[in-house]
């Protein structure tokens, strides 16, 4: 990888070397006016390389262990988005400023995870439910503020919507890994492996959704599709959630999700 670009002083040095050439041919020049314009030269000089050095906002997108690390050695990553994009839920940003092929505003699901529904409920250690689906909003718009974001992909879905990994532009964070480094999401393992790891963290420390119980987002949207509940996790959240859906593991579940869940619109994506 590029390391940062190189600093400004490379702009600067053109005229702080002219205004030594030109002392220089005028013959002669006193200690007090060498230190002068050595020391702004030294200025110039140190300034730029501090901030170049020091700013997180200089920091490259890192694939190289993601979801699109194969896509990026093959230099098929080809999708590049940013600006400050809106927060539908835990793993799709809107940029209402840019527009998709399909005329609408562009979309992005977060490549790589799973992250509950906004209206999802789970429950904690106690048994008491609480809106997962809303804390993991929550937690990703405060991730981002008011930074700037970049997605990149290398590829869209039947909808248009983008499939990318996302990184706060000032932290170079990837904001797919932090969800489910946070416990607010989960990795999205049909699709890609990538982020399976990071789950242990979380899950370890009781972290977001792993301090109690909870459905698996994709059991959630067939539950939801099947005329289930809208809730998930906990003996008192699976009321009328359909058998099928009852049988699924809830918390650690090592359930496929089926291929087609991850192409069907998201019932949040309005809101």
């Amino acid at each position: 990888r590029g390391g940062p670009p190189p600093p400004p002083i490379c702009r600067n040095r053109p005229e702080s070397s002219s205004v030594v050439r030109h002392h220089a041919a005028g013959g002669s020049i006193d200690a007090g006016s060498w230190a002068g314009v050595t020391a702004a030269a030294a200025a110039w000089v140190v300034l730029p390389l501090a901030f170049a050095v020091g700013s997180p906002a200089m920091a490259a997108e890192d694939l190289s262990t993601g979801p699109l690390r194969f896509d990026a050695q093959k230099g098929k990553v080809g999708i590049t988005l940013e600006g400050r994009p809106r927060v539908v839920d835990g793993d799709t940003l809107v940029f209402e400023s840019l527009v998709a092929p399909d005329g609408k505003k562009e979309r992005v699901r977060l490549l790589g995870i799973d992250a509950p529904e906004t209206k999802q409920i789970c429950t904690d250690s106690g048994g008491a439910g609480y809106k997962c689906g809303e804390e993991a909003q929550a937690f990703l718009k405060g991730i981002i503020g008011t930074d700037q974001v970049k997605c990149l992909a290398s590829k869209r879905d039947q909808y248009s919507r983008v499939l990318g990994v996302c990184f706060d532009e000032r932290t170079g964070k990837d904001l797919n890994r932090e969800m489910v480094k946070a416990g607010e999401a989960v990795a999205y393992a049909q699709f890609s492996k990538a982020y399976v790891g990071e789950e242990d963290g979380p899950r370890a420390a009781k972290k977001g959704m792993w301090r109690g119980e909870f459905a698996q987002p994709w059991d959630y949207r067939k539950a939801k599709r099947a005329g289930g509940a809208t809730v998930g996790g906990g003996a008192a959240a699976k009321k009328g959630v359909p058998a099928a859906v009852k049988s699924a593991t809830m918390g650690n579940s090592a359930v496929k999700s089926p291929t087609l869940d991850f192409s069907d619109p998201w019932d949040d994506l309005s809101e």
